[in-house]
Formats: structure tokens, sequence, C-alpha cells
């Protein structure tokens, strides 16, 4: 006679309260040491944004000096300031009568 073989399904066990209670406490306690305080994640994100922040101030800071630098170079230019008088103020040369 042939003997079947019964296999019986065993559940996973399941974790205890014990070890979830000690993760938990574990991940309270790197909480509390990483995040708050002189060096921690708060204060180090703070402080990219705000070099983030100062990085982009001054490349907008070039940029406007750029500008200006361009606008005093047409400034000097004679034929361009008599031209910009004569369509914005309707100034005209003593010359030119």
């Amino acid at each position: 006679m042939r003997t079947v073989k019964r296999y019986r399904y065993q559940a996973k066990p399941k974790p205890s309260k014990f070890k979830l209670v000690v993760f938990l406490l574990i991940l309270f306690i790197l909480i509390i040491v990483f995040v708050p305080g002189h060096n921690g994640l708060v204060k180090v994100l703070n402080k990219s944004n705000n070099i983030n922040k100062i990085h982009r101030e001054n490349e907008n800071l070039k940029i406007k000096a750029e500008l200006i630098e361009l606008k005093i170079a047409k400034g000097q230019d004679p034929e361009y300031l008599k031209k910009y008088l004569r369509d914005c103020y309707q100034m005209v040369p003593k010359d030119s009568s």
C-alpha cells in the first residue's frame, strides 16, 4: 500500500511586538539625532537652499552688470546719443537749423 505524504501549510511567523517596538525606538532615536541640531538634516538643507539662492542672485547681478556696461558703452557713442535725443525728446542739434 502506498503512503501519501501530506504537507501542511505553515504560515510565516509574524514578527513579534517586541521587535516592532525596538525597531520604532531605534528609528525614533535616529530621527532625534540626525534631523535637528547644529549639523542636522534641517540645517543642512537650509544651508544648501541658501547657497543655491545666493548663486542665482549672483548670476542675475552679473547679467545686470553686463547690461549696464552695454548701456554705458552705447552712451559713449555720439551718433547714438544724437539719435536717442532726437527720437525720445525731439531735440535737434544746433548745427542742423
